[in-house]
């Protein structure tokens, strides 16, 4: 059984950490096939257009924004202008890095 002093600690560390929200979040974004599939394809290219996204997985342009959007909202992937054309790539930073490593072995 668990010291007072642990269970206080536990809960400590659990109130109002943005870190564990933020897996939390990567975490069930990886649960969803499409976003993963997106994910795997934007680890092996460094830029990817949604109209190469839609092509690759056989989805509407709708769909492959919701998930984009989703995915720039938790930080794991940045846009860049070209033109036009909006592209996305994996970001820099700690969600971004996580992603790679878990995606890299697939």
């Amino acid at each position: 059984m668990l010291s007072q002093d642990k269970i206080l600690k536990f809960k400590s560390t659990f109130q109002n950490n943005p870190s564990i929200e933020n897996k939390s979040l990567i975490a069930g974004c990886l649960g969803d096939p499409t976003c993963l599939k997106i994910l795997y394809i934007m680890v092996r290219e460094k830029e990817v257009c949604p109209s190469d996204l839609a092509a690759i997985l056989d989805i509407s342009m709708p769909a492959v924004s919701h998930q984009l959007g989703k995915l720039r909202q938790m930080r794991i992937v940045s846009t860049k202008r070209m033109g036009k054309i909006i592209c996305y790539a994996l970001a820099d930073g700690e969600a971004a890095g996580l992603v790679k490593k878990l995606i890299k072995n697939i």
